[in-house]
């Protein structure tokens, strides 16, 4: 059983908790979803299902209750940037909550122009609850707040 799947943005982007079954990835696949991002330190069990449904997949190991480094951010960013609008994104992590929600905020914050606050407030309304430590509050407000930083030190990894 699917658990924690919602859209944040309708056939564009999606969190979830890990997908514990094979019939989770048929399931995101049903829903639409043809790229993951995996936050937590392990794969999901089911890479070659993945694979057989041609689904991309991202890879970004990031503590449980920490932040992403700057670096997995960019990475994150240029996964999503090569795969919408063709190929809807789901971000999971365990639970589907804190990880996967900062990682939705910063969607917002670089995609959609949000401010920080915002980004946090929309993901929270959408799935709440979301982004669970005070840290991560504050990595999706300082990005938000340095967005021109990132904007530059993004175009040096991938332009």
């Amino acid at each position: 059983m699917v658990v924690n799947f919602s859209w944040l943005i309708e056939n564009e982007i999606a969190g979830s908790a890990f997908p514990h079954l094979k019939s989770d990835i048929d399931f995101y696949y049903e829903q639409g979803i043809r790229a993951i991002v995996t936050l937590t330190a392990s794969k999901p069990q089911f890479m070659d299902r993945i694979k057989q449904l041609k689904i991309k997949h991202l890879h970004l190991p990031i503590v449980d209750f920490s932040v992403p480094h700057d670096k997995d951010i960019y990475s994150f960013l240029n996964f999503i940037e090569e795969n919408l609008p063709e190929n809807p994104v789901l971000v999971h992590c365990y639970a589907g909550i804190g990880r996967t929600g900062t990682m939705l905020a910063l969607y917002l914050v670089w995609f959609k122009n949000l401010s920080g606050v915002k980004a946090i407030d929309y993901v929270r309304h959408i799935r709440n609850p979301s982004i669970e430590t005070l840290e991560q509050e504050d990595l999706v407000i300082s990005f938000a707040n340095n967005i021109n930083y990132h904007r530059a030190t993004y175009k040096k990894y991938f332009n």
